[in-house]
Parts: structure tokens; sequence; C-alpha cells
């Protein structure tokens, strides 16, 4: 019998250890010396782990040890003899449990029979190393401390993983843990792997009816929906709405199991019809799976964008799209700094007096090569990106800097700035409008602030408290391209705005009937509402003598003029006087 037997042998007391219900933590001896097996398990017999319950497991050799690890992944401790003579022993072994089976929870203690022998800190800080005992020092106190010690780690380790790698409420991965995910698994090249994105569609909604209780409640049916449904390697839960999945499955069985999934899902006892947008990528060995996650986000803005329920396979040619992108928002947001882009003005008159109102300010952006780039695309991106903000209070201080010279002369005329939905719910909004007027010396009358019905969507006492505080300074309010968006009765009731203006598709349809019709409506609703209605994009007379005789009040359009320069609408303002 060894001496180190010995020792513990004389340690053991025969303490008696009632019976308690005890989480159950796997420990590894790894040894290749049978008495160090007997004395180890005989040192822990009779021992209390506080709220654990140890199961041993014995291991004679590294190849051994390294097989048990991969047939049992939830081992804790490993109580590993480092200088075994064996093929994976000692710090080989744990260079591959680190490394290969990326086993980062499972403490190690290493032990040897060979004093001197350590370890150095370089490599114990490299493989994580817990601990490193000599075995005639271990003594059944200090075994146990050590495991104490270890089991303890493990555990913090454990609540650690959850918070860094799981949602909370699903209990799936989430962004970290779904690529650590991916990354350690053994992905067959020659089957066919997606990584998909699905986005719930109309959440926010659901939670705003049912309650966030009943919203946390379908999130979890639809993850048991997903995982019933569906083979996954990995699934996770990205954000509030949103679910990732890997899965190895052919691209013709993925999209009929996407539609298969667009059933009803039933939360206490509610009914839902699922709806969602979905984004996938196929997978290449040669892009990473945050590369992939890239992929199938793009592929997921393009269903959303495209508004089609069809789920949307990633190409090259949207990061090609991606990357011309952001080369432009780069290119705006220089120019912008070196004071590149400007304003042009379109006049706006009364439809059957032709007398001035006022301008509506439009902003322009010239390349380095000369070529206008439409304001369609760049404000999109201004605004996606949060440069509409600054771009915005910019383009409102020029505007009045301007045309501040018309207004001592035409009291009356107005001039138009368009508004971001985004710029609007800014705390400062109302402070940055009331400081660029007193800054140019203007008052509110000579401004017409122009707004998208969607802010009329939003339906809070915030949004209406910032218009009548709009309207106290003597500002008007137009509603902008109205009829596109989300028109209803309660938004425009929101907004209780000055003015409604036709957009310019409803002008080029003017001739059919149900542009005609479009048209009329528009204009019967804003005279019930005691609001004045401006045409945009008039440009023929047939155009404008149609409009002229459904009642619409203002207009603008190429028939009138196109878009001018200050200089330019000067000259136009001068010669309108001597006609």
């Amino acid at each position: 019998m060894s001496d180190d037997l010995l020792v513990f042998m004389e340690e053991d007391h025969g303490e008696f250890v009632p019976h308690i219900e005890k989480t159950k933590r796997k420990v590894l001896i790894v040894d290749d010396d049978d008495g160090i097996h007997a004395m180890t398990k005989l040192a822990l017999k009779g021992l209390s782990f506080e709220k654990y319950h140890l199961e041993v497991i014995h291991a004679y050799s590294g190849i051994e040890a390294y097989k048990t690890l991969q047939e049992q992944s939830d081992i804790a401790v490993i109580l590993l003899d480092v200088v075994m003579e064996s093929e994976f022993a000692g710090l080989e072994l744990v260079r591959k449990i680190r490394n290969e089976l990326f086993f980062d929870k499972v403490r190690i203690i290493l032990r040897t029979g060979q004093a001197g022998y350590a370890p150095e800190l370089e490599t114990i800080e490299q493989y994580d190393i817990n601990d490193y005992r000599v075995k005639t020092e271990l003594t059944r106190e200090r075994l146990y401390g050590c495991l104490m010690t270890a089991l303890r780690s493990h555990h913090q380790l454990e609540k650690l993983e959850k918070l860094a790698f799981h949602d909370e409420l699903t209990k799936l991965y989430n962004r970290n843990g779904f690529l650590k995910s991916i990354d350690q698994h053994e992905i067959n090249s020659e089957k066919s792997n997606y990584l998909v994105l699905i986005n719930i569609d109309q959440f926010a909604l659901l939670n705003d009816h049912f309650g966030t209780k009943h919203g946390d409640d379908f999130l979890i049916n639809f993850s048991f929906l997903l995982k019933e449904n569906l083979t996954i390697i990995s699934l996770a839960r990205l954000g509030a709405d949103q679910f990732a999945l890997f899965l190895e499955i052919t691209e013709e069985k993925l999209l009929e199991k996407l539609v298969e999934l667009k059933c009803e899902l039933e939360v206490n006892g509610t009914a839902h019809q699922i709806q969602f947008h979905a984004g996938y990528s196929s997978w290449n060995p040669r892009a990473s799976s945050l590369e992939h996650l890239t992929h199938s986000t793009i592929a997921l803005k393009k269903a959303k964008d495209s508004n089609s329920y069809e789920a949307v396979a990633f190409s090259e040619i949207m990061l090609k799209a991606l990357h011309e992108r952001s080369e432009m928002l780069t290119s705006l947001q220089q120019d912008f700094l070196k004071d590149k882009l400007f304003l042009v003005y379109q006049p706006q008159v009364d439809i059957n007096t032709h007398n001035m109102i006022g301008v509506e300010s439009l902003i322009r952006w010239q390349d380095p090569s000369g070529h206008m780039i439409s304001p369609e695309v760049f404000i999109e991106l201004a605004e996606n990106s949060g440069l509409i903000i600054k771009l915005g209070e910019w383009i409102l201080r020029k505007a009045l800097n301007e045309t501040k010279q018309f207004f001592q002369e035409h009291p009356h005329f107005r001039v138009g700035v368009n508004v971001s939905p985004i710029q609007f719910e800014q705390d400062n909004f109302i402070e940055i409008v009331e400081s660029a007027l007193k800054e140019q010396g203007v008052e509110g009358k000579n401004l017409n602030i122009e707004i998208t019905e969607s802010v009329g969507v939003i339906d809070s006492e915030e949004i209406k408290a910032k218009l009548q505080k709009l309207r106290m300074l003597g500002i008007t309010i137009s509603i902008d391209d109205f009829g596109t968006g989300y028109s209803n009765l309660s938004s425009i009731d929101n907004l209780n705005a000055d003015c409604l203006k036709i957009d310019r598709s409803f002008v080029n349809k003017i001739d059919t009937k149900s542009g005609k019709s479009i048209i009329k409506m528009i204009i019967d609703l804003g005279s019930h509402l005691g609001m004045q209605v401006l045409a945009e994009g008039i440009e023929t007379l047939e155009q404008h003598k149609k409009l002229s005789s459904y009642g619409c009040n203002e207009y603008q359009g190429y028939f009138l003029s196109q878009p001018l320069s200050l200089k330019q609408l000067e000259e136009w303002m001068r010669k309108s006087e001597e006609e």
C-alpha cells in the first residue's frame, strides 16, 4: 500500500453525512496508478461537498480520458496526473481539452508524485489550470479544499456562461453563444448548411395589446415550435423578436419548413397567426460564422425592405450594394463637413390667383464627379446613420438665412422645410427651431414645417405637445406626400395640420379613374378639416386646370418652375412681380 494512501486512511474519521438531495457533479480522475484511484476514492468517502453529490469517473490514460470527455461533456473537475507515461498525457491532454474540445468551464487540478515538477506560470495561465499539488501533500483536508474550490469555481463559470451565452427568457443561445456553438461544431462540408434569421412581424403590437407577459410566452412557445419542426444544430434568440438558426438541410426543404412555420400558435388560450420575414445564407467554409450572420442579416433587411414575406437568400450582389452604400455615406459625411451640400427652392403659388405663397427648400448633393445624387437615396442614408439630425438642423438654419431677405417685402412669404420623423422625435427639437428663428431674426409665421404622416401615427401626448408649441410660435404645419404612407383619419387628427400636400405620384395619375378619385378624396378631406391643399409635381396645363376645378388651393411643379438656386429665385420673383 502506498504512503499516500496511508496518509488518507489516518485522516479518515468515518464521519456520518445524512443523505440530502444534491446537484450531481462529475469528477474525472486521470492517473495510471491504480493505487491513486483507490486512495482518492477512499479519501472522498463520507465527505460532504455542500450542495453537490460527486460522481467519480476513472481513466487510466490520456487517451481514455480524452474519449471519456468526448462522451461526457458535463464533467466539472479533472484530477490529472501531470507525468503519466502514456500518449496524450499531462499538459498535452490539457491542451486538447482547452483547444480541441473547447471545454472552458471544466476545472483542472494537476497532481504529481514527483516533487519539484511544476508547470510554468505561463502554462498555468494559458491552459487555465485551477490548482497544482504534489500527491504526498494532498491530505484529505487539502484534497477536500481543492475540490470544493474547483466546484465553486465551476458553478460560478456556469452562471457566467448563462449570462454571457444564453438568453434568459427562452434559455436559447444569445448572439455570442450562437456564434461560439457554430464555431465548435464539426460542419459536414459535403452537406448543405444554412444560417437563417427570422424576424417576427408586429411583435411590438402584440406586446402592446396583450401585455409583455403574454409576449414573453409567445416567444417561448415559438422557440418550442422551431425545435419541434426543424432539426437544428444551433438555435438562438438574438433580439426581442429575432431568432437565428443553424441547420443542415437542403434549400428546398428549408423554404418548405419556413412556410409551414407560418401557422397558428396558441398562447394562453389565444391563437396567433405567425408572420415573419426571413433571410438566410448558405454555409461557405471560407467565411466565418460572424460573416455568415452578417450575410443573413443583409438578406433579412432585403426581405423587410421589399415588404415581401418570402425568405430572401443572401447574394454577393447584396454585399456589393452594401459596400457602395457605405462608401456613399462616408462621402456624404465628408461633403457635409466640407459644406458642399446646398439648397434650392421651388416656388409655391395660389392655384387660382397665381399669387406667390412661398417656397419649399430642397437639399442637393453633387458628388466629386459632378453627378447629382438623388435626395431619395442620400436622405435615407442620413436617416439610417443618424446624420439626419445634424443635417436637418443645418437645412433649417440655412433655409431661414437665405430666404429671410424676402420676408420684409413679403410679410406672408413662407419657406417650407422638410423634417424627418427622427428629427421631430428628438427631445430638443423645439429648442432647435426656436434657436434658429431667433438667430436669423425670423418670425414663426414665415416658417412652414413639412412632416410626413407617419409622425401622426405616433399617437402620444409628447408629439401633440410639440405640435402645439410650434403653433404657438406661429409656425404652420404641412403633411408632405399625403396618401403614400400610413394615411388614416386618426393620424390626420393627431397632427391637426394646416395643409395637405398631394404627392406627385397621384398627380401623375390624374387622368386615371383611381388617380382622379384619390385626388378628389384628399381635396374633400382637406376642405372638411379646414386645411389648405397643395398639389406637388404639376407639369402640364391640363393637370393645373383639373386640380383647380377639383378645388385644390395651391401648387408647385415644373409647370410653374423648377427648383431654383437662391440667385435664380431672386430673379424669378423679380420677373413675377413685374408681370
